[in-house]
């Protein structure tokens, strides 16, 4: 399911219950492997996988919440909260559906009563229109099934590697499933295939018809330049590539200086023509950073190992380093231009703007979608939203 339509199911039809963590993608890291001279450095790696979840915090400890039965927690309710075609919704209708997703009967330990009263008339609409746009995509010829559910399941299942693929089966395994068992117990989750037809629908129906013109995507640009802009290197940071001639500490005494030796031819090539550093960095360093020519990009004081730090820091840009022995062997540090910001140019963000353009108009496609669901069916819903309270405003 794409990203973009699994969000606005969650938001727009309420696919999720009070049980649901919504997490937020964690950024891309530049991988700038340095195994050699960064001293303590993390690096995170987003990884495109498949993954078999279990129902969450099944594993972990956590204060007990409030109990859903609990008539006290429902008095703000009226006894009829909303009506479809003249037919009454009930509290106790709305209360038994959130009891089902919550099997302990205990709402989230962070849930308390003035949470749940600001939630709870979002929870009602969603309530109410899922099975509104369910019905919709239905009468459209996007009928929930457990073929359609195989069918994408499958298909994404064929894009994956084949490492991603071992690695699902390893998860799925410490479950005590298997891809087949996993496959048929999605295609036959009636929530799932409810939201893969919704999904299809909305795609075939308002997404694909979406057009954004290049000079929609140009004037966005142009009224918002300053957000389209590349930072520049932090204040006090710099610039350096460097070759590893590997000789880790511990090393015997002749693999050590066979290194050394090579690392001084290596440095004598460099010194001939420096402008051919990224290319002899690429064929001779031991560092997973050749493939980017060498380049350890911008890093401040305390990134790096002590003796590296020291040498670089102490170029000039341009200049190149003589050997530099850390507990990893031998470098030759190039000190490079420090990056200043700039603006990214059109034709590197059109194709970011024409996406998000695009993510907005179907954003409010679908909701005039589930407006005219709403007139067509009478929807009435007699619980308004709470606003939240502003800090300034709780003191």
């Amino acid at each position: 399911m794409s990203k973009k339509l699994n969000i606005m199911l969650l938001a727009a039809l309420g696919l999720t219950t009070l049980g649901c963590a919504v997490g937020c993608d964690e950024k891309d890291v530049p991988e700038k492997a340095d195994a050699a001279a960064v001293e303590k450095t993390e690096v995170k790696k987003d990884e495109l996988k498949l993954v078999a979840v279990d129902k969450p915090g099944a594993n972990v400890a956590a204060p007990e919440g409030l109990d859903i039965n609990d008539p006290a927690l429902w008095s703000f309710l009226p006894e009829v909260v909303a009506k479809v075609n003249g037919k009454d919704i009930t509290k106790q209708e709305i209360i038994a559906f959130l009891a089902k997703q919550l099997p302990d009967g205990k709402l989230p330990p962070q849930f308390n009563k003035e949470m749940l009263e600001m939630l709870l008339p979002n929870m009602i609409k969603s309530y109410i229109e899922t099975p509104l746009i369910v019905a919709a995509a239905e009468k459209a010829g996007f009928k929930p099934s457990p073929e359609m559910v195989k069918n994408l399941f499958e298909a994404q299942l064929a894009k994956a590697s084949a490492q991603q693929k071992a690695q699902f089966a390893e998860e799925l395994k410490a479950q005590g499933k298997t891809i087949d068992s996993y496959t048929n117990e999605l295609a036959n989750n009636v929530d799932v295939q409810k939201s893969i037809a919704v999904e299809q629908f909305l795609t075939s129906t308002i997404e694909d018809k979406i057009v954004i013109p290049e000079a929609d995507v140009k004037k966005y640009y142009d009224d918002n330049k300053e957000v389209f802009r590349q930072d520049g290197d932090p204040a006090g940071s710099i610039r350096a590539s460097h070759i590893l001639i590997e000789a880790k500490k511990g090393a015997k005494t002749e693999d050590i200086a066979a290194a050394k030796a090579k690392a001084e031819e290596v440095l004598k090539q460099v010194k001939l023509d420096p402008t051919k550093f990224a290319e002899i960095a690429a064929k001779e360093s031991a560092c997973p950073s050749k493939s980017q020519g060498g380049s350890l990009g911008a890093f401040s004081q305390g990134q790096m190992v002590p003796e590296f730090e020291k040498a670089a820091f102490a170029l000039k840009e341009g200049e190149i380093s003589d050997l530099v022995q850390t507990d990893y062997g031998f470098h030759i540090i190039k000190r490079d231009k420090s990056e200043a910001g700039k603006e990214l140019p059109f034709d590197m963000v059109k194709t970011q703007i024409a996406e998000m353009l695009k993510a907005q108009e179907f954003q409010a496609q679908v909701m005039l979608l589930i407006d005219k669901l709403n007139k067509e069916n009478k929807v009435e819903i007699f619980v308004k939203s709470k606003p939240m309270m502003m800090p300034q405003q709780a003191m």
